[in-house]
């Protein structure tokens, strides 16, 4: 999968999970809810496209680690702190 090598060397920047096609084939299911859930408002729309990004960065963050070691670290306490809320 190159499209996160891509995303992640900085000048695709913020990550664009929908150009990632292997992992939005993976996904389908849960965009499709998000995206009908979107259309409720544009307050919920960025929320949900936050958390496409969130779950792309946490599906990717093993080969994060070989891109920036401190963003993927970064990345894990973020999942962390969110699971434990």
């Amino acid at each position: 999968m190159e499209s996160w090598r891509r995303a992640w060397q900085g000048s695709h920047l913020p990550v664009k999970p929908l150009e990632d096609i292997e992992w939005v084939e993976q996904h389908r299911e849960w965009i499709s809810a998000l995206l009908d859930a979107s259309s409720a408002s544009s307050e919920a729309a960025a929320e949900n496209y936050q958390a496409l990004q969130a779950r792309w960065m946490l599906d990717h963050v093993r080969e994060l680690e070989e891109v920036d070691p401190a963003l993927a670290a970064e990345v894990r306490r973020l999942a962390e702190r969110v699971t434990d809320e």
